[in-house]
């Protein structure tokens, strides 16, 4: 093993001088809500398969690396180096237990490399060993982790793995790149002003607090559109489309009944609803309803979303056909707020206060031990094939985007001058409340659907380091489509003629009453 020590060494060596000389490609860098930023191997794909406590994964499908960020936060403060205690007994750092829980994990695993070094102005430590993360009998991996100390309660772990088949690691070309990639995404680690991205946060939920005030009635209704078609293609192939209708409503269509028009004048809301058909993985078809209400003052809402999936080339029955139900509404509702300073054993006393001035016939109002304030409150409950899931229940905050308006909202932004808005959404597929990012851009030449135009682009994610979606307008305010460009997904406006000579058995009618 000693020997294997040293080729291993003599190999980290070899590929820092190729390093000067072809040094590796990286890819954008990745800036969140986090304390480090960094920039990946530039030739990996950002995953959504993350696993616990990972913040985000790049993998490399040809080398087969696998580069992870993940957060640590102790209960209990350590240093990242080993320390001493006032008895004189050594006690082990941060990256002491790393190496310990590795080899708690593989007894075998053999560290090459064990220091802490600085990058920018963080304390880093490294580990290179051969391992086996999975234990024994699992396969060996070469391992180079980053150990990132922000402060003794707070790391970040930065880890490269790439399966390792054994024998002499200086005559694997394979290990010199992987070792000169990892030092290179390394060398451009950096410490993040997280009050600058706070200041930024606030700023963004300012603007949006002003544009609620401008989403008045008439607002709303103007930029309502009847009917819409939407076409949906990837890499060039058709994978689904949609039928969107919006209108004037008081509440969501009623099971059993002719949908109602109602006039807009006396309209206490509007409402969208939406047909959708996508076949993005191959034999696989979703079929999806949805009907959305929010009143105009936006206190209340209610939606209902049906999703049925099919497989025919499936296993099982389950995997054939599954279906899902999401029921929600959300509503302003009068809380009240017990004062902090405020002792139990109070409370009789103002009791007795108040019945006295009752007595005495003074018009004094009753003094309460509490106030009270308006809260949104949502609630959400999901049901599928496999049984009901818990419901969602919890209040939201004053920039709470209601469903009806998230599908609107790229056309109630205002777009004549660039800017940034936050709002918080309600995610289905995580059934969670998440952030949402929204910029406005400056109008520019775009292409879409082939087309060259100019557009104002209108850049959303959901989470602070989601994938971009961006929409194009008109400057008018106009939509006119959107690209996903993780996935390669473009919606562009279409016609029936279009669908119909992509589709069979196409079904272009309004969502059903649920």
């Amino acid at each position: 093993m000693i020997r294997s020590r040293i080729a291993f060494l003599a190999a980290f060596a070899l590929s820092l001088s190729v390093l000067a000389q072809t040094p590796p490609q990286l890819g954008e860098r990745f800036v969140g809500m986090y304390d480090v930023s960094f920039q990946p191997i530039g030739d990996a794909v950002r995953t959504d398969n993350k696993g616990v406590g990972e913040i985000v994964r790049y993998e490399n499908a040809a080398k087969k690396w696998t580069l992870v960020l993940t957060r640590t936060e102790l209960a209990t403060p350590v240093q990242l180096h080993d320390t001493r205690d006032v008895s004189g007994a050594q006690r082990p750092g941060y990256l002491s237990a790393a190496i310990n829980e590795l080899r708690k994990n593989d007894a075998s695993a053999d560290v090459f490399r064990n220091e802490i070094v600085d990058y920018a102005d963080l304390k880093v430590g490294i580990i290179t060993a051969i391992a086996k993360p999975g234990g024994a009998g699992a396969p060996s991996v070469l391992l180079q982790q980053a150990v990132v100390a922000v402060s003794p309660r707070l790391y970040y772990g930065l880890v490269l793995t790439m399966p390792f088949a054994g024998g002499d690691p200086q005559s694997d070309p394979a290990v010199g790149d992987a070792v000169a990639a990892f030092k290179a995404v390394l060398e451009t680690l950096e410490p993040v002003d997280l009050s600058k991205i706070r200041q930024e946060q606030e700023d963004r939920l300012i603007r949006t607090r002003a544009l609620f005030v401008n989403w008045t009635k008439p607002r709303l209704l103007a930029a309502l559109v009847p009917e819409r078609l939407l076409r949906f293609r990837q890499d060039g192939r058709d994978v689904g489309y949609a039928f969107v209708v919006e209108e004037p409503a008081n509440t969501l269509p009623r099971k059993g009944q002719n949908r109602d028009t109602v006039d807009p004048n006396v309209a206490s809301g509007l409402r969208v609803g939406m047909r959708m058909r996508t076949a993005i993985e191959a034999g696989k078809n979703v079929e999806t309803e949805s009907w959305m209400y929010v009143s105009f003052d936006r206190k209340h809402e209610v939606w209902s979303t049906t999703t049925i999936s099919s497989e025919p080339g499936a296993a099982t029955q389950k995997e054939r056909e599954n279906w899902r139900l999401d029921l929600g509404t959300s509503d302003m509702v009068e809380d009240r707020v017990f004062g902090e300073k405020r002792r139990p054993e109070e409370f009789k006393d103002l009791d007795q206060k108040n019945r006295k001035n009752f007595d005495d016939k003074k018009n004094a109002p009753d003094e309460v031990p509490f106030h009270i304030v308006d809260k949104m409150r949502l609630s959400v409950t999901t049901k599928q094939r496999s049984g009901e899931l818990p419901p969602v229940k919890r209040d939201v905050p004053p920039f709470y985007l209601q469903q009806a308006l998230s599908l609107m909202l790229p056309r109630l932004l205002p777009l004549t001058e660039p800017n940034t808005y936050a709002f918080a959404s309600y995610s289905s597929e995580g059934r969670q409340i998440m952030m949402r990012y929204v910029d406005v851009l400056p109008e520019a030449d775009v292409t879409l659907g082939g087309r060259a135009m100019r557009a104002v682009c209108v850049v959303d994610r959901l989470g602070y380091e989601g994938q971009p979606i961006t929409h194009y307008l008109t400057p008018a305010g106009a939509y006119l489509g959107s690209v996903t460009p993780s996935t390669k997904l473009e919606v562009t406006l279409t016609d029936r003629e279009t669908l119909a000579g992509v589709w069979k058995d196409l079904l272009l009618t309004a969502p059903s009453a649920q």
